[in-house]
């Protein structure tokens, strides 16, 4: 876990140098996420988790990412 958060914040400061896309972040994190489901010794739960990771295309998260901001506050 502990290597995760340091590729994390390494990946996060190159990117802020580097003037990433908010596809690159995305793709990145992905990245570090499928890096942790290979951790995973179950073959049917490292499977789910990579499953899990890839489920999403940028293109839905960026749409789903829109309607949430444009929603109003629901209290």
């Amino acid at each position: 876990m502990k290597k995760s958060l340091t590729l994390l914040l390494v990946f996060f400061i190159f990117c802020i140098f580097q003037g990433c896309t908010s596809r690159e972040w995305f793709e990145g994190l992905k990245g570090i996420q499928r890096q942790d489901c290979y951790k995973i010794e179950s073959p049917t739960e490292r499977q789910e988790c990579l499953d899990k990771v890839d489920g999403q295309s940028y293109d839905q998260y960026k749409k789903d990412r829109e309607a949430v901001v444009k929603k109003p506050d629901q209290k």
